[in-house]
């Protein structure tokens, strides 16, 4: 029994290091399973191999090598994190296609233009309790305004929320975070969160919004309800300490 177990899961493990490698292209009902699935084992390679690496010794140690089907899997899992590991240096790679788009761009000498403390920062590197836990986010010293509507009496995906750094603030420059999710799915609450509570540590106060989704919305009802929020934060958001003349906006995917 655990060898089959095991196997399963080792089957399992694979079609995750190859959906990461050639994810589901076009729509069907595995689209948005795959899509999630291969964000996350090729975002979180390293978090995915030792959570793996400890479900394998575990299953060792509980005789899944007992059987010759305990075997199969364990060639599966090796070979899937041959796949992990290209998963891993094609990551580490980012930093260097960074860097020459920004010299390509800027010159090779951009850095020397940037403020001391700016500078400074170019070699600080994460605290291992952020990478161990990359999802969770510190809230700590930020109000956090939940679910405004930005529509009177409207629909209750018309709705936005302001993180902003906790004291007084005023006339602060302004932030709107637009969700992605191709206008199907997505919450304002799930993505953006580290850039906005790292321009709210900045003194910035940030918006991030909700929109209305198909298919019971029709384009153009997305664009429609980014514009209202927009004008809602334009009259309202000097009440929260922002300034009205002074407003950013960016997004991902659907939302950029």
């Amino acid at each position: 029994m655990v060898s089959w177990a095991f196997l399963l899961l080792a089957v399992l493990g694979a079609w995750l290091t190859l959906n990461a490698h050639r994810p589901h292209r076009g729509f069907g009902p595995i689209t948005v399973p795959s899509f999630f699935a291969g964000w996350l084992h090729s975002e979180l390679v390293l978090h995915a191999l030792a959570l793996q690496a400890t479900i394998v010794a575990a299953a060792i140690w509980l005789g899944a090598l007992e059987r010759g089907v305990g075997w199969v899997g364990l060639f599966i899992t090796a070979a899937s994190w041959g796949g992990m590991a290209s998963l891993l240096l094609h990551a580490r790679q980012t930093g260097r296609t960074l860097g020459s788009a920004l010299r390509a761009g800027l010159g090779d000498d951009y850095k020397r233009g940037l403020p001391p403390r700016a500078r400074a920062r170019l070699g600080v590197r994460l605290p291992w309790t952020q990478l161990a836990a990359p999802l969770w986010f510190r809230r700590g010293g930020f109000e956090w305004i939940r679910d405004v509507p930005f529509v009177e009496g409207g629909h209750p995906r018309q709705r936005l929320d302001i993180y902003r750094r906790r004291g007084s603030l005023e006339r602060a420059p302004v932030l709107i975070q637009v969700h992605g999710g191709g206008w199907v799915i997505g919450n304002k609450r799930q993505q953006g969160v580290p850039l906005m509570l790292h321009m709210a540590a900045q003194g910035w106060i940030c918006v991030s919004t909700n929109y209305r989704l198909s298919p019971s919305a029709t384009f153009p009802d997305h664009i429609i309800d980014i514009k209202r929020a927009i004008a809602w934060v334009r009259e309202h958001i000097a009440e929260y300490g922002g300034d009205p003349e002074f407003i950013v906006i960016t997004g991902g995917s659907a939302g950029g």
